[in-house]
């Protein structure tokens, strides 16, 4: 189900190309000299357009983690984790990439920040979580699931006889007085 949801989900967090995004400049026409000029075309690729992305879009993935969505938790990890939309900020990644492990994301990306994480960092991070739980209801952990006591079935065995005697006549079999030896 998770699943189904996140698949839903993605197309919508997804940032589209800006309408009227500016334009790479058209190269200038070879000059006569240049190997183009004698017949042999040489093109050079346009440079990569990083994504242009909006503060907006990090803040409203905050909205969103605050209230307890753990797509936009885990998104707003990433966007700290690699500077999307905003400065890098390791122990803030840490932060949100928890809340989002522990209600049930299963993306590796939390694993991933903490190779590239001090030991101080690491503690900032957790300084943050537990002043962001403390704040906010909808960041704290799930509890746990309960626990019953397992019951036991064995298939294809009788069920265990008790050890006393019963008091119950069976049909066809004499009572057997006691014995007073």
């Amino acid at each position: 189900m998770k699943v189904f949801r996140l698949t839903l989900l993605l197309p919508l967090l997804a940032v589209p190309p800006p309408l009227f995004a500016a334009t790479a400049p058209a190269p200038s026409p070879a000059p006569a000299s240049s190997p183009a000029s004698k017949g042999t075309a040489v093109r050079t690729a346009p440079a990569p357009v990083a994504p242009k992305t909006d503060p907006n879009d990090v803040a409203s993935l905050r909205a969103k983690a605050e209230r307890g969505n753990v797509i936009a938790q885990y998104n707003l990890g990433l966007a700290y984790a690699q500077g999307r939309g905003t400065a890098v900020d390791r122990p803030e990644a840490f932060m949100w990439l928890t809340i989002a492990s522990q209600s049930g994301s299963t993306g590796k990306a939390l694993d991933t920040l903490l190779t590239s994480m001090s030991s101080e960092q690491i503690a900032e991070g957790r300084r943050r979580l537990e002043a962001a739980r403390s704040a906010n209801p909808f960041l704290r952990p799930p509890p746990p699931p309960a626990t019953s006591a397992p019951s036991v079935a064995v298939i294809g065995r009788a069920p265990a006889t008790s050890p006393t005697p019963s008091t119950a006549p069976t049909p066809g079999v004499p009572p057997v007085a006691p014995s007073c030896e």
